[in-house]
């Protein structure tokens, strides 16, 4: 190769790079985020069927950044979400958590989503009580008329402690069922209002020095939302948890419900 092809070839690789670099700077410019801050109350902490509150109430503000298809189509999302119980005696279970999640739609109705989770008991010591949770989750979503669809999700969890004196590492698996459809014409308090509504099963092979328990919690939960303006939703939503592991919860079942006030930008 001549010098004259040499100087050719390296200028059509510098137009080449250039070009790439400001279509992806473009890309990046025109990336949008979408921010959501949540400030939740709880009648009592149900996690997983366990009760982190000893039957008293919660307050759970969090923050959620999303980027929407960032890359290769797929939504990146970082959270930061914490739980502080409002009464006194359950200090110790002051909990702040650290998210960050990936998630994208393979076809039209299934989409696969993976994240990690920092969970920092901040009061206790971190040695001793703070975790990290890898988890995966897939889920399917069939339309079963032009406004009702169902959906089931299957997720597994894989806790990890943070330091080797912390909890025992181990599962958590769960499977859920969701149906949302439009509310009756004679509870509907705004145009196109729709109730969720569902169940959510949890595993776990042991962790945290519990037993192996399979299908030890059954989430019922029904829920809706109502909009208020350009970027206000109020979330309430009623559960009722049947329990059948008492390394995990002495009680058969509990019930406990939630409003949760959205403000999205």
């Amino acid at each position: 190769m001549n010098r004259l092809q040499k100087c050719l070839s390296g200028l059509c690789f510098g137009v080449v790079l250039v070009t790439a670099s400001d279509a992806y700077a473009l890309e990046l410019s025109e990336q949008t985020m979408d921010v959501t801050v949540s400030n939740a109350y709880v009648s009592q902490y149900l996690w997983r069927g366990y009760d982190l509150h000893t039957d008293n109430m919660g307050y759970q503000p969090s923050i959620d950044l999303t980027f929407p298809e960032l890359f290769y189509g797929i939504d990146l999302s970082l959270n930061w979400w914490a739980s502080f119980p409002l009464s006194k005696g359950n200090e110790t279970a002051k909990e702040i958590d650290y998210s960050v999640t990936l998630s994208r739609d393979i076809i039209d109705q299934i989409n696969l989503s993976a994240g990690w989770i920092y969970y920092d008991f901040f009061v206790q010591d971190s040695g001793i009580a703070d975790v990290h949770e890898f988890w995966g989750s897939l889920t399917w979503t069939l339309p079963l008329d032009i406004s009702t669809t169902i959906s089931t999700t299957g997720t597994a969890y894989y806790d990890f402690p943070h330091e080797e004196s912390g909890p025992e590492n181990g599962w958590f698996f769960a499977w859920s069922i969701d149906l949302d459809t439009p509310l009756p014409d004679w509870v509907v308090f705004q145009e196109e209002q729709t109730i969720s509504y569902g169940v959510v099963i949890w595993s776990t092979d042991g962790v945290a020095g519990t037993d192996p328990a399979y299908f030890y919690s059954y989430d019922l939960y029904a829920a809706t939302s109502y909009t208020v303006g350009e970027y206000v939703t109020i979330n309430p939503s009623v559960h009722y948890v049947l329990i059948n592991e008492t390394s995990i919860n002495t009680e058969d079942d509990e019930f406990w419900t939630g409003v949760t006030l959205d403000v999205a930008f």
